[in-house]
């Protein structure tokens, strides 16, 4: 048996045994994912290239998960028949978001998780709250009524005093800040994905197959392009903890380019063969996943490896993991 085997065989030793609750969950977790079909949280355990899904956590009352902080201290989830938001943390803990109106919304994390931004269509309304989890407190909240439509992509930045957002199939990028619209920012095509910088005001926007890094977005600063590889329509895009890294994703193709921002060398791109769903960071800078999880395996990809790879985590044998 290998090295990675005894690992695998360790953890489903710990965890396989029995449904994991929240208080129940010991030794590495690389983070916390959401279960779609099963409507709940699931920890992946272990370190990359030793890791599985653990079984169900357990919350207080019925929750339906929504996302995850990059961070892996809290999950935004809605809870009871009323969806009222509210953030479920490792210890165990469900804490109401009064300062939200209770109703599903469409919602971005900042880079951190530090805010959250509530977009409700029918009140063309963005709510912003920041201070997550410890304190959450309103930071802002921005009408659309300069938009033009529904919104397709939306970020918000850390101190929750930016979004940046465009309208569904639009090629300006709006930057909303106190006391309104502060910048637009046009491209070419329509744009596809947007995401800040962590702790700054700096932001990437793609449009089509190009995507370009933006310092200081409510400043009407010039984009510096960055090397996107060979990816076609870019749909995703996130910023590692650090700064120095840009992940930029292309949906249809399953492709996934790392780009180091001062490095000036290529694009480190990766296949990985499956249904991309977005960049969603695990608790530490180097993992993210990939695609959504169904009961059966989940892409990762992990930055931290020289080069680069995309690993492929499989569900314990718990009771209530399908396989």
């Amino acid at each position: 048996m290998d090295l990675k085997q005894r690992m695998i065989a360790a953890v489903l030793v710990i965890f396989a045994a029995g449904p994991a609750t929240a208080q129940s969950v010991q030794g590495p977790v690389m983070g916390f994912l959401v279960d779609g079909p099963h409507r709940t949280l699931r920890p992946v355990l272990g370190v990359p290239g030793a890791a599985v899904v653990g079984s169900a956590v357990k919350t207080s009352s019925p929750v339906t998960p929504e996302v995850v902080s990059p961070a892996g201290d809290y999950a935004l989830v809605w809870s009871g028949t009323s969806e009222q938001a509210a953030l479920w943390t490792p210890g165990g803990n469900l804490l109401p978001l009064a300062e939200v109106p209770p109703g599903r919304y469409a919602v971005a994390l900042s880079p951190t998780g530090n805010a959250a931004a509530f977009y409700s269509a029918a009140e063309s309304l963005v709510r912003v709250i920041s201070g997550l989890p410890s304190n959450p407190s309103p930071a802002a909240a921005f009408r659309l009524d300069t938009v033009g439509g529904s919104l397709g992509s939306f970020a918000v930045s850390d101190d929750g005093a930016l979004v940046l957002c465009t309208a569904a199939a639009g090629t300006n990028a709006i930057v909303l800040g106190a006391p309104g619209e502060m910048a637009r920012v046009p491209f070419p095509s329509a744009i596809g994905a947007l995401a800040f910088v962590p702790g700054a005001h700096d932001a990437v926007i793609a449009d089509g197959a190009e995507a370009f890094l933006v310092r200081g977005v409510d400043a009407h600063s010039a984009g510096s392009r960055l090397d996107a590889g060979d990816l076609d329509t870019i749909g995703f895009a996130a910023v590692t903890a650090d700064g120095q890294h840009v992940l930029l994703a292309a949906a249809d193709s399953g492709k996934v380019a790392l780009v180091g921002v001062a490095s000036g060398a290529r694009a480190a791109v990766l296949d990985c063969q499956c249904q991309l769903e977005g960049l969603f960071r695990m608790n530490g800078d180097g993992a993210y996943r990939l695609g959504g999880y169904e009961g059966g395996s989940v892409r990762i990809l992990d930055t931290a490896s020289t080069p680069p790879r995309i690993l492929v985590v499989t569900a314990s044998l718990g009771p209530d993991n399908s396989q």
